[in-house]
């Protein structure tokens, strides 16, 4: 009997010694957790199909998903950054609005030996790793870039007797006048929250100014009460605004209002990002009915901005961050879903999906041909001489509330008390 229960304990023992070290794994082989913001231009992507794939392929770590709008992440964020309640990875804009913004608070993790540990810096283009760079660190991977000008409705360019895309400027102001003589407006606009207008403005800056005077006054190295040409860009915003975009538009909503006056007939052209191709046919248009061009500014640089993903300093899981940054720039990734990250590919030879729109195709080839950038001007400038200065002239200026002539004071006013608070 005492054998007996000498050999039962003896079985007992060492299946415990077994299964002892089993258990202890599976307590400490719970997934770690990451929280990301993105925005919920795509939830259904995320929530359906990124996410599940990266935490299959991941099971010892478990991303969960969080979306913002774009204004509402801008808001939150800046409450968050740099506290405990930051998430781990979160998407932003370029520029030193925001992307800065972060990077100056102590807020976001630097990466540039997470680049040279997983080889990122041929994973993506020159310019997505300068709008990745603060003060000469790499701080973002690049998760979507992003260009912007003119898209416009086929049928009605026929209608108006237009036969060819402008290429520069005289030739643009040509189609508008056709348009008007067909009984259509030329430019959908759509003014509420001030971004779309700001597109434009951006544009007629870059016409008027040039490239040199244009980066020096969003890199606050001019005034623009000293430039001539800051003047010249609000005269001609004006001039849009009265002439050659829907009358009250200030009050239009741009993510709804402007398409509709496309797809009614009311208006030919929108100032629109490459991510409108996919709208199209969402919104039950043909994309072949819609063609695309750069605002002609009379040099090489179109308009351009990149998306990122952001690691907060605060994180406790930043190896599981870096994974799932690498996980989700990887050419295997971007290829498996070539096209749902926009429609320029952002990791490069990553190709074109097939079966993409050929405006989709066109506008990829369309960006290999120019030679530089600009930034908007709510990512080249801080978010307070954005908000205070260059929209507040912008959107007064739009309504008739000031004269062209005192608008590039407002600009420069803000940034003074920018200037003034924040000594380098």
């Amino acid at each position: 009997m005492k054998k007996a229960f000498l050999r039962i304990a003896l079985s007992f023992s060492v299946m415990l010694a077994v299964i002892a070290p089993v258990l202890a794994v599976s307590a400490q082989d719970d997934p770690v957790e990451i929280q990301v913001w993105l925005l919920t231009d795509d939830a259904d992507f995320y929530e359906n199909e990124l996410f599940p794939d990266f935490n299959a392929a991941n099971p010892d770590i478990k991303a969960v998903y969080t979306g913002h709008s774009t204004d509402g992440s801008k808001d939150l964020l800046r409450q968050v950054i740099n506290t405990d309640a930051a998430p781990d990875v979160f998407f932003t804009y370029g520029g030193p609005g925001l992307f800065g913004f972060y990077v100056d608070t102590g807020g976001v993790q630097p990466l540039d030996d997470v680049y040279e540990e997983m080889g990122w810096d041929t994973r993506f283009g020159g310019p997505q790793l300068v709008a990745a760079t603060w003060d000469g660190q790499k701080y973002a991977m690049p998760y979507r870039q992003r260009t912007m000008g003119l898209y416009y409705s086929k049928p009605l360019f026929e209608k108006a007797g237009i036969t060819a895309e402008p290429t520069t400027y005289d030739e643009l102001i040509e189609v508008n006048a056709k348009l008007l003589d067909a009984g259509i407006v030329p430019l959908g606009m759509g003014g509420m929250q001030s971004w779309m207008p700001m597109r434009l403005l951006d544009s007629l800056f870059e016409l008027k100014c040039g490239a040199e005077i244009h980066d020096a006054l969003t890199s606050l190295e001019a005034k623009y009460t000293d430039e001539p040409c800051a003047l010249e860009a609000f005269q001609e915003f004006k001039r849009w605004a009265d002439d050659w975009m829907p009358d009250g538009f200030m009050g239009m909503d741009p993510e709804s209002d402007v398409h509709l006056q496309l797809y009614t007939g009311q208006a030919a052209m929108m100032y629109e990002g490459d991510w409108v191709i996919g709208r199209f046919e969402e919104e039950g248009q043909n994309p072949d009915d819609f063609g695309f061009f750069y605002f002609p500014t009379g040099n090489e640089r179109v308009s351009w901005f990149g998306e990122q993903l952001l690691v907060s300093s605060t994180s406790q899981h930043k190896e599981a961050a870096y994974r799932f940054l690498d996980w989700v720039s990887s050419p295997e990734t971007q290829a498996k879903y070539a096209g749902r990250f926009g429609g320029l590919q952002p990791t490069l030879d990553v190709p074109v999906p097939e079966g993409a729109p050929e405006l989709t195709v066109f506008v990829n080839d369309l960006l290999q041909t120019k030679e530089g950038i600009y930034l908007p001007a709510d990512q080249a400038l801080p978010l307070q001489v954005v908000t205070e200065g260059y929209w507040l002239a912008q959107d007064k200026v739009s309504v008739g509330e000031i004269e062209p002539e005192e608008a590039p004071a407002i600009v420069q006013t803000s940034i003074d008390r920018y200037i003034e608070n924040n000594p380098q």
